[in-house]
């Protein structure tokens, strides 16, 4: 199994804080903004994260 790595967290700690920021203060568009590039910097780290774990268990 994946463990979360710093990266990881940061993005969605990003994620988390970025999207209720701007629900509450900013107009809808950029809640959806914000959500999706957390999202996608989520997913980016995850890819990277399996690519390395692969690598490692390849040799």
């Amino acid at each position: 199994m994946l463990r979360m790595n710093k990266e990881l967290l940061l993005w969605l700690f990003w994620l988390f804080v970025s999207t209720l920021f701007c629900f509450f203060y900013l107009p809808f568009g950029y809640t959806i903004a914000a959500f999706l590039t957390g999202i996608i910097m989520c997913c980016k780290a995850l890819i990277k994260q399996s690519i390395k774990e692969n690598k490692k268990q390849q040799g």
